[in-house]
């Protein structure tokens, strides 16, 4: 609001200049027709303010108004008066969604598993798990850039442990995973935050489409070979990081290496979405009875790096602008990671698919038991794990 304040007060400044200099320009406009006289009685003849051009021609002696002048008049205006409507938009999506306080719970003593910790929503779900006194195990692709954070994150409390997780690789999930299951007797948090979204097609060593190993199957594998751990605590929790463009698809496919249609990256992001909220559905049904909660949820519209491989099919001054305005308008990413806090923190709160903490609507097809079904079983396929067995 004070923002608003500071713009409506420089618009109304910039629009009182101009309309005194319009008024000089009137009053000089008042002696066209007439032979413009030099200095009289000793008195020197009061220059036009500066962006008018008071010059003769060769033809006349009126005054020329400086075009240029006007035209950046409207444009300066025009600028303030975009800034301050998408300021105004800002403020009315902010006072929308405004969300209650986090719970004030205590994490002493527990154990916390969050993926893509480095940045973003992941980075700030485990700042704040160090600060509650939580020993906190980040899963980085970049070893180098995680312990860097690990130390950054050390500060706020708690303890702060970085291990090497690349999830488009079974083989580091598999490692990441043995790793926890050799230090870790039971596991309070798991927070599957970690995602990407590709324009182009692009094949993980394994063998199958980015988006729907990093965002889907590889938290699949992983949760289930940290499962024991987690149901060995009572009231463990499980938390997805889906999105809100689950809506947008139709169905996962078999085809999730896209070999029979043309690949459409969004519609691939979109799949491995509702892929999400699909596992996290199921998951839950299997694990009633067990204490462990499961829950999807949608961060909202974030400030990320998550969209960056756009760069490069958006011409740069293009990019440039659709950048501010999303980051005018988007959540920073703390307040991103404010529905996943409440998932991890809100007590005795039910599963299920959470939006700007609170239960979100969730697209019919999130239930369906046939896609469930055929999901479930694609997913065991292709990473070789089962929920019916131990490991």
């Amino acid at each position: 609001m004070a923002k608003m304040i500071e713009m409506l007060e420089e618009w109304q400044e910039n629009l009182s200049r101009r309309q005194t200099q319009i008024q000089a320009y009137n009053q000089m406009s008042n002696l066209s027709g007439q032979q413009l006289q030099g200095p009289q009685n000793g008195q020197q003849l009061q220059q036009p303010p500066v962006p008018f051009n008071w010059t003769h021609s060769l033809n006349t002696n009126q005054p020329q108004f400086d075009f240029g002048f006007i035209m950046d008049s409207i444009t300066e205006s025009f600028q303030i008066g975009v800034k301050l409507g998408v300021e105004t938009l800002k403020e009315v999506i902010q006072n929308v969604r405004a969300t209650p306080p986090l719970p004030a719970t205590r994490l002493d003593g527990q154990v916390c598993v969050v993926t893509g910790a480095t940045s973003g929503i992941g980075y700030e779900t485990a700042k704040e798990f160090a600060r509650r006194g939580a020993k906190v195990i980040l899963g980085c692709r970049d070893k180098l850039r995680g312990d860097k954070i690990a130390k950054e994150l050390g500060k706020e409390g708690g303890e702060i442990v970085c291990m090497k997780l690349d999830l488009a690789s079974f083989k580091s999930v598999e490692d990441f995973c043995r790793k926890i299951l050799q230090e870790e007797s039971s596991i309070d948090i798991l927070v599957n935050n970690a995602g990407v979204f590709c324009v182009d097609k692009e094949m993980t060593e394994d063998g199958y489409e980015r988006q729907m190993q990093v965002n889907h199957l590889s938290h699949f594998l992983l949760t289930r070979l940290l499962l024991e751990r987690i149901k060995s605590q009572d009231g463990g929790r499980i938390i997805n990081i889906s999105s809100v463009a689950h809506w947008m698809s139709i169905g996962v496919p078999r085809d999730v290496n896209w070999e029979m249609v043309r690949y459409n990256g969004f519609l691939a992001y979109c799949n491995s979405k509702l892929a999400n909220v699909l596992f996290s559905n199921e998951l839950e049904r299997r694990l009633r009875g067990t204490g462990v909660s499961v829950y999807s949820v949608h961060p909202g519209a974030v400030s990320t790096n998550l969209g960056k491989d756009i760069e490069k099919y958006v011409p740069e001054q293009v990019h440039g602008a659709l950048s501010v305005a999303f980051n005018w308008v988007a959540k920073t990413p703390d307040e991103g990671a404010k529905t996943t806090l409440f998932c991890a923190l809100a007590p005795n709160l039910p599963s299920g698919y959470y939006d700007e903490m609170r239960e979100g609507w969730m697209s019919p097809l999130g239930n369906n038991k046939d896609l469930t079904i055929n999901l479930w079983q694609l997913s065991e396929e292709l990473t070789g794990v089962r929920f019916n067995q131990t490991y």
